[in-house]
């Protein structure tokens, strides 16, 4: 649990570099692995190149983290950041189809769910 560790203060960080060139987005995949108050990272389409999910103690905290470590990469060009007031869901839960037929709704050929324990070791499947 992030808050019994005291960091409780959830931010996604909307993130869209200075130049969108492939040896930017490379750097700034490399960079993203060994700071550890980025728990998650994505490479997305739309307003946005990246979308973080960071852990941190505080707002405090946060604005540390922005000016000193995400501040000291050269080809970011743009933070948005969004707090999170409340966790309403969170699973590691996914659907897979069973065959053909449609894939939305309660009979969408989707009956099988997968319970990611690790990444590295998928142990269980059921239907």
């Amino acid at each position: 649990n992030a808050e019994k560790l005291d960091c409780g203060f959830v931010v996604f960080c909307y993130l869209k570099l200075a130049q969108l060139t492939y040896e930017n987005a490379v750097q700034f995949m490399i960079r993203v692995q060994n700071i550890p108050e980025i728990v998650e990272a994505y490479n997305t389409s739309g307003n946005f190149d990246f979308v973080l999910k960071i852990y941190v103690q505080n707002m405090r905290q946060y604005q540390d983290f922005v000016m000193r470590i995400l501040g000291d990469i050269p080809y970011i060009g743009s933070i948005e950041s969004s707090f999170v007031l409340g966790e309403v869901k969170s699973s590691h839960r996914l659907l897979i189809p069973r065959g053909p037929g449609p894939t939305v709704g309660a009979q969408g050929g989707c009956g099988a769910l997968l319970m990611l324990a690790h990444i590295a070791d998928i142990s269980h499947v059921t239907d």
